[in-house]
């Protein structure tokens, strides 16, 4: 089925592409994105209220949300979680009408949260909890599969030719072929991608077999397979003063990983159409991991026994990463020899950094009854505050002025975001019914629409033990950039040369939490 991407996703795509830099393996604000947007999802009675569960507190996903909620515990409880996601991603490169959508799905179990919560009554005291509890909550699910195929204007070449250009002169002039990365520009000269042609021996002016081809709408492919999740381990502690106000305060310390598998090719559309240039194929591997530390501080009060208004602030999470990465590029070209074709391999790479994300804040109002509760989370943060630094571990002052870049196109791309999020339960004896509904903006800076989430679950109570079921459907669309360029005007005559294609991404995650628990 054809799709036609929404027009601000569009000018908001090539707004990202004028500011990335060209490096592969620096770190995009993208990554930043992935980090700043996380949430707990830990609970099969919060999947079910799709996440609002801040003003209604005792249950272990709340903790995780406003720690005033371990306040509001009458009981200890143990609970345990498991997490199963099955992501459905619809993807088209824009370019060509006949361009088609390519569908892929993949899946992930894990463990979705494991929590204790210890309570304790003070006696001949107003304070009537001074509750603890510690535990692992899921934050992320990265499992993501998505597959492309068509034709556009734009060849990875041109990327590989800006790459190998000296920033240092204004003539178009080339880094030596000694100083070329060993990760993209130097894989594609050695295979004979790019080339120079200057004779000077003293010069280098590179060039390569689809310049020129500037409108040539390109079959190219791509295949991305992502794995990985994020989670924190945290320890709380609450207080609830006089069945009236409810404190607590959270030590998370986040953890996680990200891998990253894909393979991008470019072909001729007509057997020798554009000789010499037959085919290529570009291979990625990146495997990141990284641990961290936020705090957070929450209060929920009840002016009447029924209602309830919370509010939660969570500090900037400082992160510390660790990235792994190789690449290989195989290249086919007819020159008067015949065919021939050449592949290259980078060494292993490795570099380490700090992110940090910015502070968010949950605000929440909950209406409480007998037979059943309705809660409103509106969560606050602005991911244009994201900051890497690239040279805590290097005084390299490339990575510094990378980093200067990398972060003042965070402030450029992203906005602050507004979300919101309803759940309501129904008890009817042992049994509970929940539903929820989420309204979330998008974080870029020149898209206004919003994604939706749906959620619904069922629960049952028990003296001691309870079973919770819930399900939670989020739609959102996505912009990739299989390969990023400057627009580089290589001839001069005032058209861009290094056109970059673009694919759009309608993603379905549909998540299933079960948990079980037991009182105490």
């Amino acid at each position: 089925m054809k799709k036609i991407l929404n027009h601000k996703l569009i000018l908001s795509l090539f707004f990202i592409l004028l500011c990335n830099s060209n490096q592969l393996f620096a770190q995009l604000t993208s990554d930043a994105l992935r980090y700043t947007t996380i949430r707990p999802l830990s609970t099969g009675r919060a999947a079910g209220l799709n996440g609002s569960v801040g003003g209604i507190g005792a249950d272990f996903n709340a903790i995780g949300l406003n720690p005033a909620g371990l306040g509001l515990f009458r009981k200890s409880d143990f609970t345990i979680t498991g997490f199963y996601q099955v992501s459905n991603v619809n993807s088209i490169l824009t370019g060509d009408p006949g361009n088609i959508s390519s569908e892929r799905i993949s899946d992930q179990f894990s463990l979705g949260g494991i929590g204790l919560v210890i309570t304790s009554k003070p006696k001949f005291s107003k304070w009537s909890n001074f509750n603890f509890s510690m535990g692992l909550h899921q934050t992320a699910a990265f499992n993501q599969k998505f597959f492309f195929e068509g034709k556009s204007q734009g060849t990875i070449l041109n990327r590989y030719l800006e790459l190998a250009r000296d920033n240092n002169y204004d003539d178009g002039r080339g880094i030596h072929k000694d100083d070329l990365d060993g990760f993209e520009a130097g894989l594609a000269y050695e295979v004979g991608a790019i080339y120079d042609i200057d004779p000077d021996p003293n010069k280098y002016v590179y060039s390569s077999d689809l310049a020129g081809y500037r409108t040539y709408q390109l079959p190219k492919s791509e295949f991305i397979n992502e794995s990985g999740k994020a989670q924190d381990f945290s320890l709380s502690f609450a207080g609830n003063y006089s069945e009236f106000v409810s404190m607590g305060l959270t030590l998370a310390m986040p953890f996680g990983s990200y891998n990253l598998e894909r393979t991008y090719k470019e072909k001729e559309a007509k057997t020798d159409e554009v000789l010499p240039f037959k085919e290529l194929e570009f291979n990625e591997n990146v495997s990141s991991s990284y641990n961290g530390i936020q705090g957070r501080f929450g209060i929920i009060v009840k002016p009447v026994n029924s209602f309830r208004i919370g509010l939660s602030w969570h500090t900037p999470t400082y992160h510390w990463f660790s990235d792994q990465f190789t690449t290989s590029l195989s290249y086919t070209f007819k020159d008067t020899k015949g065919q021939e074709s050449y592949e290259r391999f980078s060494p292993d790479g490795y570099f380490t950094y700090r992110l940090t994300t910015p502070m968010k804040w949950i605000g929440s109002l909950a209406y409480v009854h007998k037979n059943g509760f309705i809660n409103l989370d509106v969560d606050y943060y602005d991911p244009s505050r994201s900051k890497f630094n690239l040279t805590a571990d290097t005084d390299n002052n490339a990575e510094l002025i990378y980093q200067n870049q990398l972060n003042q196109d965070i402030k450029k791309q992203f906005k602050s975001v507004i979300q919101f999020r309803l759940g309501g339960e129904i008890a009817l004896d042992k049994l509970r019914i929940r539903a929820g509904y989420g309204l979330l903006s998008s974080p870029y800076a020149n898209v206004d629409d919003f994604s939706h989430s749906y959620s619904a679950g069922l629960g049952l109570r028990f003296k001691r033990v309870f079973l919770d079921l819930g399900y939670q459907l989020v739609n959102t669309e996505m912009g990739h950039i299989p390969f990023s360029t400057g627009n580089s005007d290589f001839n001069g005559d005032g058209k861009i040369d290094a056109v970059t294609s673009l694919a759009t991404n309608t993603v379905n995650q549909n998540m299933l939490l079960a948990t079980i628990g037991f009182k105490f």
